[in-house]
């Protein structure tokens, strides 16, 4: 296709000199073209040359690294006796890059919420030995210290980036969601992500309880 668009782009150089080099060698004579005509199209048929190459070039440009996650299966957590009157936040929330790029996460958002769970917060690090569990505070208090950037890739050390979310909800009945959808962009697409968390923010003590549990058992 290269080789094609070039190929064309010297034709019409070509044809150019052609249309000028035919014309009455005699200046006084109807129909001589003066020198900036040559000039022109001479001008005009190298950047036709010039356009074709740079747009293949781009075209065939390698496509940035795309957010994904290594977790296929569902996986969550729950927390006994919340409330509305603050936040919950939970980590150890595996996600990386397909191949070498860097990816800005934009949002996060809860997968069929239930009883009025939302997502109040994010932040993203590189992954490390010491994941973070779950707190009963803020995202910004608890000392995750992470950005909205990711950069690590699934293959290479250290394997990824740890997401950690911060929720709330609208009531102290017990809420849910069965998963998060993180959206995000690179130079050139924007895309989103469904990530199997299960999360329950439960109304009373007791978290054994069906209505506690991130996967409740059916009944028998």
């Amino acid at each position: 296709m290269r080789q094609q668009r070039v190929r064309l782009g010297l034709i019409f150089l070509g044809i150019g000199l052609r249309r000028v080099n035919t014309a009455p060698e005699d200046a006084g004579r109807p129909g001589r073209l003066p020198r900036s005509a040559l000039i022109l199209a001479v001008c005009v048929g190298l950047a036709t040359a010039t356009f074709a190459v740079s747009t293949t070039t781009r075209r065939q440009e390698p496509s940035q690294g795309r957010l994904t996650t290594p977790i296929t299966l569902p996986f969550g957590a729950s927390l006994p006796a919340t409330t509305s009157a603050r936040p919950y936040t939970f980590g150890s929330i595996p996600i990386c890059l397909d191949k070498v790029g860097t990816v800005q996460i934009d949002s996060v958002a809860a997968v069929n919420s239930q009883g009025g769970l939302s997502v109040s917060g994010f932040a993203v690090r590189p992954l490390s030995p010491s994941l973070f569990g779950s707190q009963d505070r803020a995202l910004v208090a608890t000392g995750f210290n992470g950005t909205d950037a990711v950069s690590q890739t699934c293959r290479q050390p250290p394997g990824g980036a740890e997401l950690a979310v911060e929720f709330r909800k609208e009531r102290d009945s017990t809420a849910r969601a069965d998963g998060i959808l993180v959206y995000w962009h690179n130079e050139s697409e924007r895309g989103e992500v469904e990530i199997p968390f299960h999360i329950v923010l439960c109304e009373g003590p007791d978290e054994t309880i069906p209505t506690c549990q991130a996967f409740p058992q059916a009944d028998s």
